[in-house]
């Protein structure tokens, strides 16, 4: 893209902020990221965006806030705003949404309405610099520094593992593209299917339900399983990675949002690096 735009994400949900930003960048944007209204007040002014995107419900301030003071500034009096927000019965736009100009889009949105937002609110601009908008989730193309390798298809027991259907839609390198980043697109996307890992122990499986694991186990330990599954595998920084599409029953056995699955996994990483370091 030539010239680049340059977009500010503003959110306090790490998570949707790096999913938001990541597929900006990969679109062609410059991204500025901040957590609070304040901090994003400090970024534009250093780099005035051509376009915001703004969480309504943030720590210090609201979005309506936030727009209206940056757009106080000549340079960003005309800069368009995405709101997002949760939905609720109450949500109502602020005095500061400008109608015909603002959006405001509720979450969890797809990676499909997130590029039509973003090329209605940038109309000409984001055409006359190249952008397509493309939908195809960026999961780090396979190089020769970090090929992609055969994943094992050993088939699964009968024990709950119930699948249908299932269609092959990502795959990729665990170094440029980790289960965290993974599990966030996929919970974005409220996407159901398997998740197959060949990790530096074996092969690793997820089961996903509507962008929730069901269902997890390293095949070379059939006593790692469940959550503790999960947080293992979330350590493994190489290997590959393939995403299979498909309809998914039987029970949950996580009953965890993917938020809390990666928040305790950062946790118990800490613990076990403190631990070594002190040992």
């Amino acid at each position: 893209m030539s010239p680049r735009l340059r977009v500010l994400v503003v959110d306090d949900d790490p998570w949707t902020q790096q999913v938001v930003s990541s597929q900006l960048t990969e679109s062609g944007f410059r991204v500025d990221c901040a957590a609070d209204g304040w901090e994003a007040l400090i970024l534009a002014g250093r780099a005035c965006p051509d376009l915001a995107l703004i969480e309504v419900h943030l720590p210090t301030t609201d979005a309506w806030t936030v727009a209206e003071q940056l757009r106080s500034q000549k340079a960003m009096a005309h800069v368009p705003v995405i709101f997002m927000a949760d939905e609720s019965p109450g949500l109502r736009p602020g005095q500061s949404f400008r109608p015909g100009t603002d959006q405001l889009v509720t979450k969890p949105f797809s990676l499909l309405q997130l590029h039509g937002a973003v090329r209605k609110a940038l109309g000409d601009a984001v055409r006359g610099a190249g952008y397509t908008g493309s939908t195809k989730i960026i999961v780090g193309v396979p190089s020769a520094a970090h090929p992609i390798t055969p994943i094992s298809k050993e088939p699964l027991p009968s024990e709950s593992w119930e699948m249908k259907g299932l269609q092959p839609a990502l795959r990729g390198s665990l170094v440029s593209f980790g289960l965290s980043s993974l599990l966030m697109v996929i919970e974005l996307e409220r996407m159901s299917g398997m998740v197959t890992m060949q990790g530096p122990i074996g092969t690793g499986r997820l089961a996903l339900r509507e962008g929730h694991v069901i269902r997890a186990r390293v095949d070379s330990d059939q006593t790692t399983v469940g959550a503790h599954a999960i947080f293992d595998m979330l350590q493994w920084a190489k290997g590959t990675f393939e995403f299979e599409a498909g309809e998914v029953t039987g029970e949950d056995q996580i009953e965890r949002s993917t938020s809390f699955l990666l928040m305790e996994g950062a946790r118990l990483a800490d613990e076990r690096a403190y631990a070594a370091k002190h040992s």
